[in-house]
């Protein structure tokens, strides 16, 4: 796992806000998490960053983008699931962090 970060945030899963997925791969349904996992609370400024990041992904126009989970914790977020290539690992990380919002990005995506 990546951490991308202007500043180091420390467990950033504690507390989790938001999960966006879409329909997840074969690989992706392996590491979904359950709510007690994450302690998901109802956050609608965490739900909003993770819906913009989604909806920045899908607009991107790559199929595999528009498979991949976003989820936020504290302004961090964290992208999971599987892609084809390097290339849309670094696209989808490249298109989180453009976001306004986004104070850090984990980029848990893998590649197969």
């Amino acid at each position: 796992m990546s951490v991308h970060a202007p500043q180091a945030c420390p467990a950033f899963l504690d507390g989790a806000v938001c999960i966006m997925t879409t329909p997840a791969s074969s690989c992706y349904q392996e590491q979904l998490l359950d709510d007690e996992d994450v302690g998901l609370s109802s956050d609608s400024e965490g739900c909003e960053l993770a819906a913009r990041v989604d909806q920045a992904l899908q607009s991107r126009g790559y199929m595999y983008l528009r498979r991949v989970a976003v989820s936020v914790d504290k302004g961090i977020v964290v992208l999971r699931g599987c892609v084809p290539s390097y290339y849309l690992k670094l696209l989808a990380q490249e298109t989180a962090m453009r976001i306004p919002g986004v104070r850090g990005l984990a980029n848990e995506l893998n590649v197969t």
